[in-house]
């Protein structure tokens, strides 16, 4: 991760009032991912492989979602704020764990049609997705946001 070796002026540093510092990004990453890799780990948990290579076919809910998430300027719920200090250590740790996970429900996957799997949306609870939706949203989501990592670190050297 980009983070590594970095001080902990650079990774606290907020460049702006108001706006997160590389690690408070971070730490939302983790607050927001968490229950998406609860949800897709009990998902998971309720498929079967298939014989064919399954299709990829995002919800409505999921599709809307993806069109808005890489290029949302819509301000996180506050359950997802993360805290003024974060112990950025800490918080990287979360995260390399969160990545870990990741990776092996990626694994898991492998093979199954995760459009056939429904889940409801955990911060709307009667929107229903399915795991595809739920894994894009998280790649474009961590995509997003390691974009504003790698901004405020160039802008704090």
């Amino acid at each position: 991760m980009i983070l590594r070796g970095l001080g902990d002026d650079l990774l606290t540093r907020n460049p702006a009032p108001g706006v997160w510092s590389a690690a408070q990004v971070v730490e939302h990453m983790v607050l927001g991912h968490g229950p998406y890799l609860d949800t897709i780990e009990t998902g998971l948990d309720r498929t079967v492989r298939c014989s064919a290579e399954p299709q990829i076919r995002y919800s409505f809910c999921g599709q809307l979602l993806i069109r808005i998430v890489p290029n949302s300027t819509t301000r996180a719920p506050r359950e997802l704020h993360p805290s003024l200090s974060p112990n950025w250590r800490q918080v990287l740790s979360d995260w390399h764990e969160q990545q870990n996970r990741l990776n092996i429900m990626l694994d898991r996957a492998i093979g199954i049609d995760l459009s056939a799997v429904k889940v409801s949306n955990r911060y709307i609870p009667i929107v229903r997705m399915n795991l595809a939706d739920y894994f894009e949203i998280l790649s474009l989501h961590g995509e997003h946001h390691m974009g504003q990592i790698e901004q405020r670190l160039r802008s704090n050297m």
